[in-house]
């Protein structure tokens, strides 16, 4: 009987020593809640005087005015509602000017629980995502708060879900999926994506144009048959490289060697290069198109040093240099004539086509000639030997390439004489029986190019039955 009168006396003492440091705890709640109310820090308020009531296991005419206006602060209309009644259970002087705060917000919290279950009610039959959101954001402590917080995620989910389906293509599909990975409608989404593919694969792999295929990377890019896609589109892209060289144009030949240089066809397609750029050198060539012919020669054998034409085009490429270095030009200079004739001469040698000159010879005593029919005639043996002849010649031809810097020239031109001899001051002027004062004849010749200003002219001219020689030089 001692023994359980000792355990029930250590028990009451345990309680009461339990009882006096929860009164203290509770006191200091209360004196920090206050505190946070004066600052106007309502939330940190409630929670430390709830804390304080579970403290003391009650509440107080103190503690729960302070409560109910922290609630109404933070807007948590419903702990405000149940908190004033249990006020009003305390049987508070009414006289007291904070009761008459507390009946105050007990008619604003009347108003505000019937606001949020009006709201609630409209959010729910309407489903209209703005609605919960603004219920959400009009009672952030509101009773139906998580309900409402479902509502909307699952109302935005199936906005979204008619988004995609408005859409009706895999973007829009899995814009969705991006957004609710885990959503209402993800798996219809995926099973609908993977339907889409396997059409879209169909129709690209059967089209098999880079057009198809493009069109199936860039609109499936989660796709399950891309790697298939990008194989096939690399040999597509290969194949159309290669159909387009049938055009015959370089330019696609290059092309084709360029992005594929091990390709399937590089071989032919190189081959087909070096035929054009050798015929190409050789139509330079044979339309005398040096400096071009040459030029293309040595493309040819810079690209291909070991291909079947290299000699050749060795061979070409020395004669197209030497004929790219010819120059058409003309010249004006002088001559020479063994019957004594000195003269100009002009004209231009063309490297590839006709040329033309002119010369024009005399001798000395042409400045004395009368330029008229002599009255005496006389033979041939009885012909003076001081005898003195005045000669003018003029000639015309033409000039023609035969290997550079050589040109043969021919012509024909007409010459005049008179014959006199001068005695005791007089000059008797005469001319040999049968000779006529004016002859026609022929030249020809070579003329020679050194370098690129000089021009030598060598030839002969059969004129009255003698065949004479022709010097000259031009610049």
């Amino acid at each position: 009987m001692k023994h359980y009168l000792f355990t029930i006396l250590l028990l009451v003492t345990i309680s009461f020593s339990f009882a006096q440091q929860n009164e203290k705890e509770a006191f200091q709640k209360f004196k920090k809640a206050r505190q946070a109310y004066q600052s106007n820090n309502y939330a940190d308020a409630a929670n430390l005087l709830s804390k304080t009531k579970e403290l003391l296991g009650s509440t107080n005419i103190r503690i729960q005015p302070m409560l109910i206006k922290s609630l109404a602060k933070i807007q948590d209309w419903h702990r405000a509602n149940t908190e004033i009644d249990t006020y009003y259970g305390l049987n508070p002087d009414q006289k007291l000017v904070e009761y008459q705060e507390i009946v105050t917000i007990d008619r604003q919290v009347d108003v505000k629980v019937k606001e949020d279950q009006d709201l609630y009610n409209t959010a729910k039959r309407n489903k209209s995502v703005t609605t919960m959101q603004s219920y959400l954001d009009s009672f952030p402590y509101g009773k139906y708060r998580e309900e409402v917080r479902l509502l909307l995620s699952n109302q935005k989910d199936e906005n979204a879900w008619d988004m995609a389906k408005n859409g009706f293509n895999t973007r829009a599909y899995e814009a969705y999926l991006a957004k609710y990975p885990n959503g209402i409608h993800a798996n219809e989404a995926k099973q609908q994506i993977i339907r889409w593919d396997n059409v879209a694969y169909d129709k690209a792999s059967s089209e098999g144009t880079q057009s198809a295929l493009n069109y199936y990377l860039s609109n499936y890019p989660n796709g399950q048959y891309r790697r298939q896609i990008k194989n096939q589109l690399t040999i597509r892209k290969e194949e159309d490289a290669y159909a387009a060289t049938k055009s015959g144009k370089l330019t696609d030949f290059e092309n084709y060697i360029r992005n594929y240089p091990n390709g399937k066809y590089a071989t032919q397609i190189n081959k087909a290069i070096e035929n054009y750029m050798f015929d190409k050198a050789e139509s330079s060539f044979n339309n005398k198109y040096y400096s071009q012919a040459a030029s293309n020669y040595q493309n040819y054998i810079n690209r291909f040093p070991n291909g079947e034409n290299i000699d050749k085009a060795k061979s070409r490429f020395k004669r197209a240099t030497n004929k790219s270095k010819q120059r058409s030009s003309s010249y004006f200079g002088f001559t020479y004539e063994s019957q004594g004739a000195f003269g100009i001469t002009s004209g231009k040698l063309n490297k590839d086509k006709l040329g033309f000159y002119f010369n024009l010879r005399v001798t000395p005593q042409v400045f004395d000639i009368e330029f008229t029919e002599p009255e005496n005639e006389i033979p041939e043996e009885l012909v003076p030997e001081n005898e003195k002849i005045g000669v003018a010649s003029l000639s015309l031809g033409f000039s023609y390439p035969i290997s550079y810097p050589v040109w043969i020239y021919a012509g024909g031109g007409v010459n005049y004489q008179e014959r006199f001899v001068e005695e005791n001051n007089e000059t008797l002027f005469y001319k040999v029986t049968g000779e006529e004062q004016m002859a026609f004849y022929p030249e020809a010749g070579l003329k020679i190019r050194l370098g690129r200003s000089t021009t030598l002219i060598g030839g002969v001219v059969y004129v009255r039955d003698e065949l004479l020689y022709k010097i000259g030089i031009g610049f």
